[in-house]
């Protein structure tokens, strides 16, 4: 719980801080339970993210890193980040299927409410993960050599908990 405090201060937390402050206020009205209320879906959208990788990690028992050593793996991966490079260059646009932009509605920009803020939560996880991706590796470490799923997704979910 401590080192998730301390996790807090990473820089790469700091711009996430605007946008989730925006998204409370446009959604709660001024009402502190509702404020509340989708603060705790936030933190428990982030919690769930990091603890199915903790319950992966300890139950894959080491084959979770030892993949990330595989050199087919880290071709694709490498031919992965090419691609989104070239694409950011203007080589070409990755567009979403037309299919899937029919499911969103037109006039819908996000999910408001607490599903909203449960989906932001399991966003924002991601968008932590350069700053305090050296603990969380650490952490999966410690976590595979356990073996213990239980332990594993406890172990994440009170360490990230205090992520608010």
């Amino acid at each position: 719980f401590l080192a998730g405090l301390a996790l807090n201060t990473t820089p790469c937390i700091y711009p996430i801080i605007p946008i989730t402050i925006g998204f409370f206020t446009n959604q709660a009205d001024g009402r502190l339970r509702r404020t509340f209320q989708m603060a705790l879906f936030y933190v428990l959208g982030m919690a769930i993210t990091y603890s199915t990788l903790g319950v992966i990690a300890s139950m894959t028992q080491g084959i979770f890193g030892s993949a990330l050593q595989h050199p087919l793996v880290l071709i694709a991966l490498s031919a992965i980040m090419i691609a989104m490079a070239l694409s950011m260059f203007g080589l070409y646009e990755f567009r979403l299927p037309n299919i899937v932009n029919q499911l969103v509605p037109q006039n819908s920009q996000s999910t408001s409410g607490i599903i909203g803020a449960l989906l932001m939560g399991l966003s924002m996880g991601i968008v932590a993960a350069p700053c305090i991706g050296p603990f969380v590796i650490g952490l999966l470490v410690h976590v595979s050599s356990k073996g213990n799923p239980v332990y594993g997704f406890f172990l994440f979910f009170i360490l990230f908990t205090p992520l608010l």
